[in-house]
């Protein structure tokens, strides 16, 4: 549901003919979303914010539990509203908190199971900080799309962000930290399939290398029963998912970062054994935004492991590396440094 402020309504609707309509467009909105028609409702107008709680209250009254608004940031745009005393942001979050108070308010167990529900509601298109603690989940980043990069939409945009896996990855891994600490991120949804796609292989290993690293929510927007064995292998790999986000090493320095790496630390050896204790792993995504081969020298540091430093790491101070896409293992010896060479986009 799109909600935008309309400068042109600056009083009231009063006849019933005006909520009529409304609720009509509201029908043909929920009857036709493939077609994308879209309601838009004014939501600085007290009747309707009624209207928005008692949408949503009917909605979950219908058994939806998973509830996403889109183009959210049309919410925050310049208008004139009923009430001049509020900001965009306070507008804003007026009607975000209707829906959520909808959903909250609404029987907490189904009609028809009696089985307890908990609603989830998930933001997108959204300004960040003003759906603070309105949402339970939220996009970071621009659409997903079948293609590394779409020149044709990046002319027409002038630069801005559009549908594209080169535009969406750099939003996923410099807004991965919000995740657990503000909400459920949402890194759009994971695309591996062959047919209709123009990603490459190392594309596509690309995109579930940052995504399984995000910690968050995972979608497959792929049919899973027209996968090859190789593919859906592919998707596999993203399970089970990680809850913790990685880190974008360089992201105060790059506008796209290179490095997104999370360390993880888990129990060594059977519990109880002797000389159990954690055992340290670095998983890290090393991003090639080139169009051709990168050859890189790595000190293990660059990627969060300082050797020795961390207990559990080799008793003789070096590593053990294994790269996940060409299935090389090395070990790495102190003062030696990890010789990679990428991919276009591996």
């Amino acid at each position: 549901m799109t909600i935008l402020p309309l400068p042109e309504l600056r009083q009231p609707m009063q006849r019933p003919s005006g909520m009529a309509r409304l609720r009509n467009a509201a029908v043909d909105f929920l009857r036709h979303m493939r077609r994308r028609w879209y309601l838009y409702l004014p939501i600085f107008i007290i009747w309707a914010l009624a209207y928005l709680r008692r949408v949503f209250t009917e909605l979950c009254a219908a058994g939806f539990d998973y509830f996403k608004i889109d183009f959210l940031f049309a919410g925050l745009r310049l208008g004139r509203r009923y009430d001049e005393r509020l900001s965009p942001v306070e507008a804003y979050r007026a009607g975000l908190r209707a829906i959520r108070e909808a959903i909250d308010g609404a029987p907490a167990s189904s009609a028809a199971t009696g089985e307890p529900v908990r609603r989830y509601l998930l933001g997108c298109g959204a300004p960040l900080l003003p759906a603070v603690g309105l949402v339970d989940g939220m996009r970071i980043s621009p659409d997903v799309k079948e293609s590394w990069r779409d020149p044709k939409v990046a002319w027409l945009t002038r630069g801005a962000t559009h549908p594209a896996v080169e535009q969406m990855l750099p939003g996923c891994m410099t807004r991965a930290f919000l995740h657990g600490a503000l909400w459920a991120n949402d890194p759009d949804c994971l695309l591996v399939r062959e047919e209709a796609s123009q990603l490459t292989l190392p594309e596509v290993q690309t995109l579930v290398s940052v995504l399984s690293l995000t910690g968050g929510l995972l979608v497959l927007s792929d049919d899973i029963g027209a996968l090859s064995a190789e593919r859906r292998a592919l998707a596999e790999q993203v399970l089970p998912p990680l809850g913790e986000p990685a880190r974008a090493l360089d992201a105060l320095t790059e506008e796209r970062p290179e490095r997104f790496v999370r360390l993880h630390a888990r129990a060594a050896g059977r519990e109880g054994a002797a000389g159990a204790g954690e055992r340290h792993e670095v998983l890290a995504a090393l991003i090639n935004w080139h169009d051709g081969p990168l050859e890189r020298l790595l000190v293990p540091s660059e990627l969060g492991a300082e050797l020795g430093g961390v207990p559990g790491f080799d008793r003789r101070g070096g590593l053990h590396a294994f790269e996940l896409w060409s299935e090389r293992y090395e070990r790495i010896a102190p003062g030696q440094s990890i010789h990679s060479v990428i991919d276009r986009k591996s």
